[in-house]
């Protein structure tokens, strides 16, 4: 499986927001520098999450993005799908019902891994590891 630039920008962009949740309203350009994230691509990314309400923006001189929900109610599922759509990692009909039931069981728990992952752990890991990412299944 492959996870797409956008998937992982975003999922870079809602760390951000949540690591600032209580600070003023965080420009798309501060966000971009921080992260790395070329500046249109989060633009277009940001969008996104607003319109599936994990963040919200504030226009104006102070304006800028912000979390819309608490971190630990936001998946690592939600941020991709907000993003990419729907995951689906086999994308082609399997004429073998045995390897269809295979894959199946795959997704699913690809699926439960994303759904159990939140933004509250993620910034909770990388608190804990310093800035540097820690995770284990």
């Amino acid at each position: 499986m492959r996870i797409s630039a956008r998937a992982v920008y975003a999922s870079m962009a809602v760390l951000d927001l949540a690591m600032r949740s209580n600070e003023k309203p965080i420009q798309a350009k501060e966000i971009a520098a921080r992260q790395g994230i070329p500046f249109k691509f989060l633009e277009q990314i940001l969008v996104r999450l607003k319109n599936a309400g994990i963040a919200e923006s504030t226009r104006g001189a102070a304006g800028g993005y912000r979390i819309k929900q608490p971190p630990d109610s936001i998946t690592l599922r939600e941020v991709i799908e907000a993003v990419d759509g729907e995951l689906n990692i086999v994308d082609i009909e399997i004429p073998d019902p045995f390897l269809t039931d295979v894959w199946k069981e795959i997704q699913e728990k690809l699926l439960a891994v994303l759904d159990d992952v939140t933004i509250g752990d993620l910034v909770e890991w990388k608190q804990k590891a310093g800035g540097t990412w820690i995770y284990q299944i």
